[in-house]
């Protein structure tokens, strides 16, 4: 949603020859670029539940209660 509104604000203001300029894009390119790397440190490799961390984590309440 950030990239979208920074490409939008960067289209509205930037028009003619500059629409084209890649300075208008850098803020967006760079913030997706953190996103991703922010994402794969939360989820890493294994971004999908796997049957190990469903068995772990059955083990996690069994072992509260």
């Amino acid at each position: 949603m950030v990239n979208t509104a920074l490409l939008v604000f960067a289209n509205n203001i930037f028009q003619g020859d500059q629409f084209l300029n890649l300075e208008n894009y850098s803020t967006a390119f760079f913030w997706g670029i953190g996103l991703f790397f922010h994402w794969f440190g939360v989820f890493g490799r294994n971004f999908l539940f796997t049957k190990q961390w469903e068995e772990r984590k059955i083990k996690e309440f069994m072992d509260k209660n």
